[in-house]
């Protein structure tokens, strides 16, 4: 997936220099140049290529440091694994019932609603993901990318509630 523009640049008259791939189209980079400006020819390179090229053999055809697989692999997110549907609608009810309870407990519950704690799309997350990838309360905070505060007071009571459930 590329931005239509990249595919539009003529190559033919690009000047290719190998000692810096992040060259500019243009040649020159201004504060105020476009997107398209600043653009390293490299890149236009690998968006028209018509061959399959995966994004690690590229790289490692472009730049002539140290390149290998293991840094490849470390910098690839982890994939959330989800578990089954028919799982999630009872673990939902289950968060539901403690926000319902953990906001009565709040001392500013009168004048904030129980969607300040945690709103439906985060619990709806909460309840989706597979229970082998919260492994503690801070699997929760990460998750939920909540502040430390915010953990402080709610992810240790979330993952018992979730380790009880599952």
């Amino acid at each position: 997936m590329v931005e239509p523009w990249a595919l539009t640049v003529d190559l033919q008259n690009a000047a290719t220099n190998s000692d810096d791939p992040d060259k500019s189209y243009t040649g020159t980079v201004k504060k105020s140049s476009s997107k398209q400006d600043r653009t390293g020819c490299a890149m236009f390179h690998f968006a028209q290529s018509t061959t399959c090229m995966p994004l690690n053999f590229f790289l490692r055809d472009i730049y002539t440091g140290q390149f290998s697989e293991e840094n490849l692999m470390s910098a690839k997110r982890k994939r959330i694994q989800y578990c089954a549907k028919e799982d999630r609608s009872p673990l939902f009810d289950t968060l539901i019932s403690w926000r319902n309870k953990a906001h009565t407990q709040h001392p500013h519950h009168s004048v904030q609603p129980a969607m300040w704690l945690l709103d439906d799309n985060r619990l709806n997350l909460l309840s989706k993901t597979h229970p082998s990838n919260i492994h503690s309360a801070q699997d929760i905070i990460d998750l939920l990318q909540e502040t430390v505060e915010w953990g402080t007071n709610y992810a240790q009571q979330l993952f018992n509630v979730i380790t009880r459930f599952n």
